[in-house]
């Protein structure tokens, strides 16, 4: 449903996907996808930014064994041998990154940027609300 709201704003919605690489998290990808686009009746962008075998490479978190009584367990070990790695061992700086690299490529940066500085001018307003609120409190009482 949040898909279909944001299709009709006239978004482009796009499903960032971090999964485990074993033979059930590298088909999750291909699953949203399908679902997505089943559910939302619509075309879906699904984009696994982890974990992917460079980032094994990269970061050499410790292996695991494929189980083998997954239904997919024979085409994982075809593509990738019995080895397989858990998300959860990369550092979760590393998590962060991948996200939001992902994230800045879909992102208009003025407006995002535009964002911030409207936020940091209302931190300001109630930081000084906080600062003088009994004065404001007793201002507020007589009209109350």
């Amino acid at each position: 449903q949040r898909f279909e709201r944001k299709r009709a704003e006239g978004k482009n919605v796009i499903m960032i996907h971090l999964g485990d690489h074993d033979p059930e998290g590298i088909d999750m990808t291909r699953d949203n996808e399908e679902r997505l686009v089943k559910y939302s009746q619509g075309v879906a962008t699904v984009t696994r930014i982890a974990l992917t075998m460079a980032q094994v490479e990269e970061h050499n978190p410790p292996p695991n064994y494929a189980k083998a009584s997954s239904s997919r367990f024979n085409g994982y070990v075809d593509n990738y041998g019995e080895e397989c790695w858990e998300l959860d061992a990369l550092e979760p700086a590393t998590l962060v990154d991948l996200i939001d690299s992902e994230i800045r490529k879909h992102v208009d940066m003025s407006i995002w940027q535009q964002t911030k500085d409207d936020e940091k001018h209302e931190r300001r307003h109630l930081a000084a609300v906080y600062d003088h609120w009994e004065d404001i409190k007793d201002f507020l009482d007589p009209m109350i």
